[in-house]
């Protein structure tokens, strides 16, 4: 699941730099409107490295490091308030059909991370995280 949800994230994430080869003049003008009125600044170094830090969350939770569930919950945390500073979100439809996804995998990831068996095999070390098959199974 944690898979899933960082493969949609690293396409929402490179959509932006290649719609122009599917979406028309208009569409593309009003996706410039991205932004509009933000607080925060998006540089481009802001932008990957924000990508960066979900995957270093990602592999720390398939690693199932514990803290790696803050930093989680965190980042999830951020991002929503982050939303609201970086002022008006246009997104096209596939971008908006994948966040909706990555907002129900993210309430997935908590629920099995936090409250279910799963939760028990959390570990601060994370080369305690390898089970007795070997394997280091992914939440």
């Amino acid at each position: 699941m944690v898979l899933v949800a960082l493969a949609l994230t690293v396409v929402f994430w490179v959509i932006p730099k290649i719609d122009y080869l599917w979406l028309n003049a208009a569409e593309l003008s009003l996706l410039k409107s991205h932004g509009w009125n933000s607080i925060l600044p998006n540089t481009p170094l802001i932008y990957w490295s924000i990508l960066g830090l979900w995957i270093v969350i990602s592999i720390g939770l398939l690693k199932r490091v514990k803290y790696f569930r803050a930093i989680y919950v965190a980042s999830l945390i951020a991002t929503c308030i982050a939303n609201v500073l970086w002022g008006y979100v246009v997104l096209s439809p596939l971008e908006a059909g994948i966040v909706n996804l990555l907002g129900m995998f993210d309430g997935a990831i908590l629920a099995l991370a936090f409250f279910t068996s799963v939760s028990n095999s959390f570990e601060i070390n994370p080369n305690n995280a390898i089970h007795a098959d070997g394997h280091s199974h992914g939440v």
